[in-house]
Order: structure tokens, then C-alpha cells, then sequence
């Protein structure tokens, strides 16, 4: 009987034996399943941490695509003479500045898009006429905040060459060069120069 109990008993403990060495078997897959995941998990992260570089560059350019591109940005100054606006080039003779160009965007509509320009005058400082504008700036992306000379707002379709002017008067012109700077979206669209003797 005890020889019985015993060889029962052995079986018992192989049986044990075969159980623990299947579960420690069964522990060191799911170790190394988890090991591959974590490894997946990291390699995961970084992609998205590429994704999100990646998506950061993208939105930039988008930016960069949307603002406006300038066409035929001129600056006359205009003279009288007769009830007729002629062209001159000499600040004596100057009765105003005429500012004309055009502006074109295939990548976005606008319901209500916006334009600084700048006019540096040959003494450096930027040409204010209007009082309200006279210290407002723009937040540049290159140049940080800059003056303004004008703010021109207006309605603008996808795809549209849309002509803007504007005039400017005032109470005396200096000889020397004036530049005229275009922006959209804080950067820089355009520039043109005029010199007047």
C-alpha cells in the first residue's frame, strides 16, 4: 500500500514538475511577445514624434503657400498738370503716390484677407498718413515687428488676379529713393523702389 502511495504520489509530483516547466515555458513567450511589443511601443513613439516634426513642416509650408503672390507692384508718383495726372520723377513736382499691383492665391479663399504695405521713405522712416496707423505695427515673420504704412482689406476668390491701388499724399516729398514693401501672412510678398530727384 505505502509502495502504491508512493508511486502515486511520484506521478503526482512529475505531473507538477511537467506543469511548472510548461507554465515557465509559457511565461518566457509571453516575456519575449511583451519584449517585442515594448520595442513596437518605442518604435511607435518615435514615428509619431516624426509624424508630428513632420506635420509641423507641413502646416509651415501651407502657410507659406497660402499667402499671396505679388504681380505688377508699381510706384508712380503723379504730378497735375492741367486736371491730368502725369508721371514724374521729381519730388518738387509730386502731388501724390500711386501704388498699384496684383495679388493671386491658389490655395485659399478669403472672406476678409489683409495686406500691409510698408513705403520707406530715402530718409529711412516709414511713411505715415494716416493718424490711426501712424504707430501700428505688423508682427514680421523675418523681421519681427515693423511700422506700417497702409492696411488694406478686402474680400479675395481662390484662383482670382485681383488689382489693388491706392494713393498717397503726403505733405512733402523728400528726393532720394522710396521703397514699397507688400505682406501677407507676416512675410514679405513684394517690393518695388522708386527714386525721385
Amino acid at each position: 500500500m505505502a509502495r502504491k502511495k508512493t508511486i502515486e504520489l511520484q506521478q503526482l509530483v512529475q505531473e507538477l514538475q511537467s506543469k511548472n516547466y510548461t507554465i515557465e515555458e509559457e511565461k518566457q513567450q509571453i516575456s519575449a511577445t511583451l519584449d517585442k511589443v515594448n520595442i513596437q511601443v518605442k518604435s511607435l513613439e518615435g514615428n509619431m514624434q516624426e509624424l508630428t516634426r513632420e506635420n509641423k513642416a507641413l502646416a509651415e509650408k501651407v502657410s507659406l503657400a497660402s499667402t499671396f503672390v505679388t504681380t505688377e507692384l508699381n510706384l508712380v508718383p503723379v504730378t497735375l498738370k492741367r486736371d491730368k495726372e502725369l508721371e514724374t520723377n521729381s519730388a518738387s513736382k509730386t502731388s501724390k503716390l500711386v501704388v498699384s499691383f496684383g495679388v493671386k492665391n491658389n490655395i485659399s479663399d478669403y472672406d476678409n484677407a489683409e495686406l500691409y504695405i510698408v513705403v520707406n521713405q530715402p530718409d529711412g522712416n516709414v511713411m505715415t498718413i494716416d493718424a490711426w496707423e501712424s504707430s501700428s505695427t505688423i508682427d514680421t515673420r523675418n523681421e519681427g515687428k515693423k511700422r506700417y504704412t497702409r492696411k488694406i482689406k478686402f474680400e479675395y476668390q481662390k484662383g482670382e488676379n485681383k488689382k489693388l491701388s491706392f494713393s498717397l499724399n503726403p505733405e512733402d516729398y523728400q528726393k532720394g529713393t522710396y521703397t514699397v514693401q507688400l505682406y501677407h501672412n507676416g512675410l514679405m510678398i513684394g517690393q518695388t523702389s522708386k527714386t525721385l530727384n
